[in-house]
């Protein structure tokens, strides 16, 4: 695989910055090569760079034959745009928060996106707990107003089955 040079003399200026990033970051050409990848993401998966440079990040990173569905690296290949997503990743087992910008070179042309993840799994663990709880509460709530909605009821039978025993009783004084 031939990955551009311009694209790695530019992870090389880069690449300090990149490796004190919590954010798994990549640079990634337009064919899907990985041209760089930083230090966080390869203590979280205990690789190298060998396992990840001049590979395809579909096969490495999603062990995929061609880009996820929710790949904003493909998006940004075919709009030459900013893009963003936001998955799960059982491979990793996180949730990602997944955004990528265009390289170009000097003359206009795409070279591929810098590539940024951000592990965003405990919050949305949160959101997905929270959303449990406030189905827990609504189906609480639903049942005890039904519960009240039928004493109400109840209460306003009996008070007018009183009042017809209350009839009978003062008829059968009067006799």
């Amino acid at each position: 695989m031939i990955i551009r040079k311009d694209l790695i003399d530019y992870s090389k200026f880069w690449s300090p910055a990149f490796d004190t990033m919590d954010d798994f970051v990549f640079l990634i050409d337009a064919d899907f090569n990985i041209a760089y990848v930083n230090k966080t993401f390869l203590d979280f998966t205990n690789g190298k760079k060998a396992d990840f440079i001049g590979k395809k990040c579909h096969e490495v990173v999603h062990e995929k034959c061609g880009p996820i569905d929710e790949c904003p690296h493909r998006r940004t290949v075919d709009t030459e745009k900013f893009a963003s997503s936001e998955f799960y990743e059982p491979r990793l087992k996180k949730w990602l928060y997944v955004r990528t910008t265009p390289i170009f070179d000097d003359a206009g042309k795409l070279l591929g996106s810098i590539h940024m993840a951000t592990d965003i799994t405990e919050r949305k663990e949160t959101v997905l707990n929270l959303n449990k709880k406030v189905s827990e509460l609504e189906r609480f709530q639903r049942i005890t107003v039904d519960r009240e909605l039928r004493m109400k009821d109840l209460k306003s039978k009996i008070a007018k089955l009183e009042k017809k025993i209350g009839k009978f009783e003062n008829k059968d004084k009067d006799f």
